[in-house]
């Protein structure tokens, strides 16, 4: 069995969003809009809308 602190410690990656990436509301109701999506298609819909922004 595997010590949990040193698990713990292994896992202490900061996995919190950068101040730079903010979902938007409008971002945020096409994910929901009720189409079938993956992860792959979110996040190239997330990288063309900061491309045209100059965001990213």
């Amino acid at each position: 069995m595997r010590n949990l602190q040193s698990d713990e410690a292994e896992l202490s990656i900061d996995v919190f969003p950068r101040p730079e990436f903010k979902l938007d509301r409008e971002f945020m109701a096409w994910i929901g809009d009720g189409a079938v999506k993956n992860m792959g298609a979110v996040a190239d819909e997330w990288m063309r809308r900061h491309n045209q922004a100059g965001d990213a």
